[in-house]
C-alpha cells in the first residue's frame, strides 16, 4: 500500500512538475519567418508554443511590435514598413478599436486614383475585423469624410472635398440614396455628373475595403471580407448603381461611340464651327436585366436640340449586355456622354 501511495505521489507530482512548466514563461529570440523576431511563450501539453507576453519582429525595413494573450494578439500593435506606420487595437485576437495608417503600402491601390502607390492617412474604428463607426481619409490635400454602420457598411452622409469640387453621397446601410457635387467656383450643385465622376465617391469606399483586405491577404491584420452594396432601392425593385460586373454596349465602348457618331442628325447650323466649346448632352438611363434601356432623360444639357437628338440616339440603341449582381442580371444606372465636337471639324 504505502508503495503504491509512493508511486501515486510521484506521478502526480511529475504531473504537476510538467504543468507549472508549462505555464511558466520562456523567452525565444532568432530566426522567424525570414527575419528576427524575440518573444515569450508558454508550452502546450502537446509541445506547441502558445504565444504569451510582449513580441518583436524585425526584417529591414519591416518592424512590428504587439502583445499576446493566451496565443492571440492583444492591445495595441504597431508595423512600420519604412514606407508606411500602421496602429491597430486587437481584442481577443481581433481587430476592435482604432485603426490608424499614415504613408505608402506598395500593393495597395491609392484611395484616390488608380495609381498602385501613393501617400495617405486612414483612420477609422474596427470591431470584430470589421470597419464600423467615422472614417477619415487625406491624400494631397484631398478629403474623404463619412460614418460606417455596425454591419461595415457606408451610412449617413459621405463627404468627398477634392480640389475645386465637394461631392456628397448618403448611404442608408450600404444602399446610395442620392449623389450630388457642387463647384466651389461657381457655387453650384449638380445632382448628378457623368459616368466617371459619378462612381468617385462609391469607388473610394471599395477602396477603403480594398486596402484591408490587402493587408489581410498578406498576413499582417484579420479582416471579415464582406459584399459592398453600393445601390439604391426603388419601390418593388432595385436599380444598381455599380456592380461587379457592370453593363456594355455590345462590342465595346468605341462600338457605342461609333454608333453615336454614324446615327446622330442635327441641323447644318450645328456643323463646321457653329458650335463653341465642348459641347455635348449627358444622358442618364437604366439598362435592364435583359440589356434593353428604360427611363432615358438629360442629365446634364447643352441645348434643346441637341438634348433631344442624344435621348433619340439613346434610345435607338440596340440591347446592351446587362449588368450582373452575384452572378444575376440587375437593372443598373449608367450613364452616357453624347458628344457633338466632331461636328465642329
Amino acid at each position: 500500500m504505502k508503495k503504491q501511495f509512493r508511486y501515486g505521489l510521484t506521478v502526480a507530482i511529475c504531473l504537476y512538475a510538467n504543468l507549472l512548466n508549462a505555464q511558466t514563461l520562456q523567452t525565444y529570440s532568432g530566426k522567424y519567418e525570414g527575419g528576427e523576431a524575440a518573444y515569450t511563450y508558454k508550452t502546450a501539453s502537446d509541445g506547441e508554443r502558445i504565444y504569451e507576453g510582449d513580441f518583436r519582429y524585425t526584417n529591414d525595413p519591416v518592424r512590428i511590435t504587439g502583445r499576446y494573450k493566451n496565443d492571440m494578439k492583444d492591445g495595441l500593435w504597431m508595423y512600420d514598413t519604412g514606407k508606411g506606420k500602421l496602429e491597430v487595437h486587437y481584442k481577443g485576437g481581433k481587430l476592435d478599436g482604432p485603426y490608424r495608417f499614415e504613408g505608402e503600402m506598395p500593393g495597395l491601390k491609392d484611395v484616390f486614383s488608380d495609381r498602385d502607390t501613393s501617400r495617405f492617412e486612414l483612420s477609422f474604428i474596427m470591431k470584430d475585423n470589421r470597419v464600423t463607426g467615422d472614417a477619415s481619409v487625406e491624400n494631397d490635400g484631398n478629403t474623404f469624410v463619412g460614418h460606417f454602420d455596425e454591419g461595415g457598411y457606408a451610412d449617413g452622409e459621405w463627404i468627398y472635398n477634392r480640389s475645386w469640387r465637394t461631392f456628397r453621397c448618403l448611404y442608408k446601410n450600404g444602399h446610395l440614396q442620392s449623389f450630388s457635387y457642387t463647384n466651389s467656383g461657381t457655387g453650384k450643385t449638380d445632382t448628378l455628373v457623368y459616368n466617371n465622376l459619378t462612381h468617385i465617391v462609391p469607388n473610394k469606399i471599395i477602396h477603403l475595403r480594398d486596402h484591408l483586405e490587402s493587408l489581410a491577404k498578406h498576413g499582417w491584420i484579420p479582416f471579415e471580407s464582406y459584399s459592398p452594396t453600393l445601390e439604391q432601392e426603388m419601390p418593388g425593385n432595385t436599380i444598381y448603381w455599380q456592380t461587379e460586373e457592370m453593363p456594355q454596349y455590345p462590342g465595346g465602348w468605341r462600338k457605342m461611340l461609333d454608333y453615336i457618331r454614324e446615327n446622330i442628325q442635327l441641323p447644318s447650323e450645328y456643323f463646321w464651327g457653329n458650335v463653341m466649346g465642348w459641347p455635348r448632352t449627358v444622358v442618364e438611363f437604366v439598362v435592364e436585366s435583359d440589356g434593353s434601356l428604360s427611363n432615358v432623360k438629360v442629365a446634364r444639357s447643352w441645348d434643346s436640340v441637341c438634348d433631344k437628338e442624344a435621348v433619340r440616339i439613346v434610345k435607338s440603341m440596340p440591347k446592351w449586355i446587362p449588368g450582373k449582381h452575384n452572378g444575376k442580371n440587375v437593372r443598373i444606372r449608367f450613364v452616357v456622354i453624347v458628344s457633338y465636337s466632331h461636328l465642329c471639324y
